[in-house]
């Protein structure tokens, strides 16, 4: 009984599975925003932020991954080789993207911490400072 005792309390788990509820106002906000038609799938609140700040992992049933810190801001949004919706990206870095890679949509955004991270539909990636002025791209 007690190896049993062991062996549970052994068990690195760092995060909880929520309820779309038990959110943050910012992210269910959006959620509903900007994936009006999307439900939640999984929810999984780290209970210690990653090195990126991630606190809150949020799949919904159309294929979107997005990670939230604790105040509610987005990390990364992974479409899954699906268009990002309009509106998420700033303007200007949305723009750059619209004249430079005219055929091309974006699948997925990373913060770093000093660059944002766009991937293209086209596996190339694309990176931009804090002030979304463009630095270099990798494929």
């Amino acid at each position: 009984m007690g190896l049993a005792l062991v062996a549970c309390s052994d068990d690195d788990n760092d995060d909880r599975i929520i309820e779309g509820q038990d959110l943050p106002e910012k992210v269910q906000s959006f959620v509903t925003t900007n994936f009006p038609d999307a439900d939640y799938s999984r929810i999984e609140m780290n209970l210690t932020a990653e090195t990126d700040g991630t606190i809150y992992e949020v799949d919904l049933n159309n294929g979107f991954e997005i990670d939230f810190t604790a105040e509610g801001d987005w990390v990364d949004i992974d479409g899954n080789n699906q268009e990002i919706p309009e509106g998420i990206l700033p303007e200007n870095i949305a723009s750059y993207i619209a004249e430079n890679y005219t055929s091309l949509f974006v699948t997925e955004i990373d913060t770093e911490a000093d660059a944002l991270e766009v991937n293209l539909s086209n596996d190339l990636d694309v990176f931009f400072d804090s002030e979304g002025n463009f630095l270099r791209e990798e494929k």
